[in-house]
């Protein structure tokens, strides 16, 4: 058996999000040695939503090539940035960044990556639990000063455990 990979499943719209907590999920996942998949996707139906508009200065198409790419480097650099970190607390971290279904692509790198389980930052657990194999974990934003992250402390990775296990 090989080692236990997490899946960080980004919405590019919360990147601050990620800096906020990111710190925290990567010292949680290094606490049973397991490597870190980010995938940071923007949403098509944004990104479709924001190049409709027609001004003096861009044409239709010039406007989605310009946010299409601005998406992207955006993506690239939140990933880069997650890698930067896991790389300080050494832990081994891999990553892409896109446009898409923020579900559909986070669901997609859990069955390539037979993730253990699946950290969503922006996106809705709900919408996530029902689309992934993976159990979703859930990230408390105050980090050390709630019953609510004492609870998540202990209960997923047991859980995470258990499952790479079972595998």
């Amino acid at each position: 058996m090989g080692t236990p990979t997490v899946v960080f499943a980004i919405d590019l719209k919360a990147y601050d999000t990620v800096n906020s907590i990111s710190k925290y999920a990567v010292d949680w996942v290094k606490r049973f040695r397991a490597d870190i998949y980010a995938v940071c996707v923007a949403n098509r139906k944004t990104v479709k939503n924001a190049c409709l508009a027609d001004d003096e200065f861009f044409t239709v198409h010039e406007r989605k090539k310009f946010i299409t790419e601005g998406c992207i480097e955006r993506a690239q650099a939140v990933v880069d940035a997650l890698r930067e970190l896991c790389r300080k607390q050494g832990v081994r971290c891999t990553g892409i960044a896109g446009i898409g279904d923020p579900v559909l692509e986070a669901s997609k790198a859990v069955r390539e990556t037979n993730a253990v389980g699946v950290v969503p930052f922006g996106i809705p657990a709900s919408r996530l639990a029902k689309k992934c194999d993976a159990p979703v974990i859930l990230m408390p934003y105050n980090t050390r000063s709630s019953l609510y992250s004492m609870i998540i402390d202990r209960m997923p990775v047991k859980s995470l455990l258990s499952a790479a296990l079972l595998r």
